[in-house]
């Protein structure tokens, strides 16, 4: 995580350092992507960002929240359902939104790919970080799902949670192979890609799966 230096960065710098390592990171893999291009491109010494984060794996963490805060932001921006509607209602906006998100934010986006894609010592870290914030997020959901009984007041609603927060993780592998997309267009590719009816239709499917179940 950034130290009190970097946070006591004047703003315009700090973003400025910011907005070069989400570039760096987004446009190269973790062991590829170079501290000393950021530096060089941000004007400073090498060994600033050390005064900043306590090495690479650091600034990548750090980078990563901060993509998922962005885009979890951003999601408000894309007419979101009234307070009153149903959960599953909600959970299919999500859905779309997070890809509209994505097209709003491409470098977050992609570089939130390259973290859950890559090959890293630390991804472990990520994925769990990902799965934790997923699972509260699907309990919350469904307990006001629950109390407006839109959902089985019978469940055990972190089994639950669990079941969605897989599904919607899944979704993603099969949206690319309807896509006809290959894994490195996915992650590197042109985002406009996905705003294909295959997205929204295949979004459908998913919510309708989880409301309904697989039952005749």
């Amino acid at each position: 995580m950034p130290t009190q230096t970097f946070l006591n960065l004047p703003t315009q710098k700090r973003e400025a350092f910011t907005r070069l390592a989400l570039l760096e990171f987004a446009d190269h893999d973790y062991a590829n992507a170079s501290l000393t291009k950021i530096v060089t491109r941000a004007g400073i010494a090498k060994g600033s960002v050390y005064q900043y984060f306590a090495d690479k794996q650091e600034l990548f963490l750090y980078l990563v929240d901060l993509a998922q805060q962005t885009l979890l932001g951003a999601l408000s921006d894309f007419s979101p359902p009234s307070l009153s509607t149903d959960i599953w209602v909600t959970l299919r906006w999500q859905m779309s939104a997070s890809v509209r998100a994505a097209m709003a934010y491409p470098i977050h986006a992609q570089l939130l790919r390259r973290a859950y894609t890559a090959t890293l010592p630390f991804r472990e870290e990520i994925v769990a970080r990902g799965q934790l914030a997923a699972h509260q997020h699907y309990v919350a959901l469904l307990q006001q799902g629950a109390a407006r009984s839109e959902v089985r007041l019978d469940l055990d609603l972190e089994v639950a949670a669990s079941f969605i927060a897989a599904v919607v993780n899944e979704v993603g592998t099969l949206l690319i192979a309807r896509l006809g997309l290959t894994p490195e267009e996915a992650v590197a590719g042109d985002l406009a890609r996905f705003d294909d009816p295959r997205t929204e239709q295949l979004f459908d499917q998913v919510i309708d799966v989880l409301r309904h179940g697989l039952a005749s």
